[in-house]
C-alpha cells in the first residue's frame, strides 16, 4: 500500500528516427526510480518486436498493459500502461469515433486504501473538430479520484478552459513549457526519410503532453527532456511526470 505514487506519460514516437540510439538514450536519461505507473503512446508491435514488452524489461515496470488498433500497417500502434504498482479492473474504452480509431486503457491502484483511477489516452491531431470531440470526451471521465495522462494534440490555452468544468487540476498549472518537438531537425529529417516530403505542419515547439487530476494533492511535477550529455533525444516528446497523494493527506 503506497501514500503517495508518481505518474508519467510520454510518447515514445513508436520506431521514427533510429530507434536503437533512442532507447539507449531513453535507458541512460530515465529518471531513477522513475514514474510508479508510466503512460505510453504511439507504441509499436510489429515484425520487430513489441515495444510496451521492451520497455517493460528495460525500465523495469513488472505490469505491463497495452491497447493496440490506432495504426495498422506493417504491424499495430497504440497505447501501454506500465506499472510496478498492482493494477486492477484493468479495460480499455473508445474515444469519439476517427479513422484510425483512438481508445484509451482504464486502470485502478491504491493509494492509502483509497482507489485512484488511471487513465492513458491520445487524441488525433487532424481534423480539428474530431480532436477537439476527443479532448472533452477524454476530459470527462468520472470519478472521485482520478489520474488522465495523454498526448492531447492541443495547448494549454484550449485544454485549460475545459479544466474547471471537469473539476480537473493541470499537474503543470497550465505553464506552457513545450513538449513537443524536442529536436525540430531530427523530426524533420525523420519525416521526410519516412514519407518522402518535408512536414506540413508547424514544427514550432510547444506543449502538448498533460498530467491531470481530480481528488489529488500534486505534490510536485515536471518535464524532462531526456537527454544526455548533447546526446539524442529519447523521443520526440518530452516525459511529463508528477507525484500525488490524497488530497488534505499530510505527505
Amino acid at each position: 500500500m503506497t501514500a503517495a505514487f508518481t505518474v508519467g506519460t510520454l510518447n515514445i514516437w513508436g520506431r521514427w528516427a533510429d530507434w536503437p540510439a533512442r532507447r539507449a538514450a531513453l535507458a541512460s536519461c530515465f529518471p531513477q526510480p522513475g514514474p510508479d505507473v508510466l503512460l505510453l503512446q504511439e507504441v509499436r508491435h510489429d515484425a520487430l518486436g513489441d515495444q510496451a514488452e521492451e520497455l517493460a524489461e528495460l525500465l523495469g515496470y513488472p505490469e505491463q498493459v497495452t491497447v493496440e488498433g490506432h495504426r495498422n500497417d506493417d504491424g499495430s500502434e497504440g497505447l501501454a500502461m506500465l506499472s510496478r504498482l498492482p493494477l486492477t479492473g484493468v479495460h480499455h474504452e473508445a474515444l469519439p469515433t476517427s479513422d484510425p480509431p483512438r481508445k484509451v486503457i482504464v486502470a485502478s491502484i491504491a493509494c492509502a486504501e483509497e482507489s485512484v483511477t488511471i487513465v492513458c489516452g491520445h487524441t488525433v491531431a487532424v481534423p480539428e473538430h474530431v480532436r477537439q470531440e476527443q479532448v472533452e470526451a477524454f476530459l470527462k471521465r468520472a470519478g472521485e479520484r482520478v489520474v488522465l495522462g495523454a498526448d492531447l494534440n492541443d495547448t494549454p490555452d484550449r485544454v485549460a478552459p475545459l479544466l474547471a468544468e471537469a473539476a480537473l487540476t493541470d499537474a503543470l498549472d497550465g505553464h506552457e513549457a513545450p513538449t513537443w518537438p524536442m529536436n525540430e531537425q531530427t523530426f524533420g529529417t525523420a519525416w521526410r526519410e519516412t514519407l518522402g516530403h518535408a512536414p506540413q505542419f508547424s514544427l514550432e515547439r510547444r506543449r502538448l503532453d498533460y498530467l491531470l487530476s481530480r481528488g489529488l494533492e500534486v505534490q510536485a511535477a515536471g518535464v524532462d527532456e531526456l537527454q544526455c550529455d548533447g546526446g539524442p533525444h529519447a523521443s520526440d516528446h518530452a516525459l511529463v511526470w508528477a507525484r500525488y497523494g490524497l488530497a488534505g493527506a499530510s505527505r
